[in-house]
């Protein structure tokens, strides 16, 4: 009986082990990044899961920071645009909801966790985010 026990606390623990593997293996890493490298390079994050600390600023584009190649959402009007202190770039309205309002939340300071995703327009080449986390920080 003894001898049993001790097998399925084995079985147990490597099961748990085993898990616990696969879970981690399964999350995706979300390397933080300024909005510039994507704007610089936006080939070389096409696809990835990326986190950008930034603020939000609606539908407003900021002045005097670099930006995308054109000015018009990616999407659809809804899109939103978040910026940080070296460029601002649209984040698509699907996905994770950022619940502040466009025109009342200008600056509010966010998290966004996102995956970098490009669009061709006459041959250039447009990054923009599809959120999949959103969080709202203290300022």
């Amino acid at each position: 009986m003894k001898g049993k026990k001790l097998y399925f606390l084995a079985f147990l623990i490597i099961f748990t082990i085993l898990c616990g593997a696969i879970i981690l293996r399964g999350q995706k890493k979300f390397k933080q990044v300024k909005i510039v490298d994507i704007l610089n390079n936006p080939a070389k994050y096409d696809g990835k899961y990326i986190k950008v600390i930034g603020n939000y600023c609606g539908w407003k584009i900021p002045e005097d920071l670099l930006g995308p190649p054109t000015t018009s959402p990616p999407e659809t009007r809804s899109d939103w645009i978040i910026c940080d202190e070296t460029g601002w770039i649209y984040v698509v309205a699907k996905g994770a909801s950022p619940n502040l309002n466009p025109m009342e939340d200008y600056g509010q300071k966010i998290s966004i966790y996102a995956q970098v995703r490009t669009k061709t327009i006459n041959n250039t080449v447009i990054p923009y985010l599809y959120p999949i986390k959103i969080e709202t920080t203290e300022q």
